[in-house]
């Protein structure tokens, strides 16, 4: 609905959302796209976690492209696959098992 130009729309579908769902962790990325949390805190909250880091850069990617803020957009979906390519420890976790 942001995406399509309707932002109140999509700020009560949120706020509904966030009425029924129990998961910390979408309850937080609702307060996100709300506005009720900064990006640190969502970079913060998504910790280590791929499932959530992912999640969290394209939620925000597209909710920047629902502004139409398409250079916001670009390094929100940049950063992940930045983050998994330039650290070890999640590179390992891709398929390749190691003989000990």
């Amino acid at each position: 609905m942001h995406f399509q130009g309707q932002p109140e729309a999509a700020n009560e579908r949120l706020a509904d959302y966030a009425l029924r769902t129990q998961d910390p962790w979408f309850l937080f990325l609702c307060e996100y796209l709300r506005g009720q949390q900064t990006e640190n805190s969502l970079r913060l909250q998504a910790g280590d976690n791929p499932e959530n880091i992912l999640m969290a850069f394209t939620a925000a990617g597209f909710w920047a492209e629902g502004s139409k803020d398409k250079k916001i957009a670009m390094r929100f979906y940049r950063r992940p696959s930045a983050l998994f390519w330039t650290t070890g420890s999640n590179t390992t976790s891709c398929g390749s098992a190691s003989s000990g």
